[in-house]
């Protein structure tokens, strides 16, 4: 299997921003007590879909089809770890606002420009759609809790 295209690991980066997101400043709590940061925190995340904002070309569309089901997503408390087919990525973040099942992460990359990643859980705690407007591929992608030790 061919490595994802430049284009397709440009999209998936985002997603390397949501881990355990834990920050010093306050956080209103969803019904189960728990921020939107802590809720991330614990087992890994497998990538499941992608609602571009405008049509992908057919080799980008190959390629994110490739990843359903292999991207994953944990988190370490300071870093998220991103692995899937051909990709590999560790990087830090920060929680700038969170309102219990919401929240905003923001993360520099390698070259210390900084991403802003909005993140929902869709009525369970084991479901989440990860909101991306500034990627070269802009878009909604969906991620479900994997099982303990996946």
């Amino acid at each position: 299997m061919a490595p994802p295209s430049l284009r397709v690991l440009a999209l998936l980066a985002p997603l390397a921003l949501l881990a355990g997101c834990p920050s010093p400043s306050p956080r209103t709590q969803s019904p189960d007590g728990l921020t939107c940061g802590q809720r991330l925190v614990g087992g890994s995340w497998r990538f499941t879909g992608f609602q571009p904002d405008q049509p992908l070309n057919p080799q980008d569309a190959a390629s994110l089809e490739r990843l359903h089901g292999s991207l994953r997503l944990s988190f370490d408390g300071q870093n998220a770890v991103t692995t899937g087919p051909g990709l590999q990525h560790v990087g830090p973040y920060r929680v700038e606002s969170d309102d219990g099942v919401s929240c905003r992460v923001v993360a520099p990359d390698d070259t210390g420009v900084v991403s802003e990643t909005f993140i929902r859980f869709l009525g369970s705690p084991h479901r989440i759609e990860v909101i991306d407007r500034r990627s070269s591929i802009p878009g909604r992608s969906t991620m479900e809790r994997g099982a303990p030790g996946t």
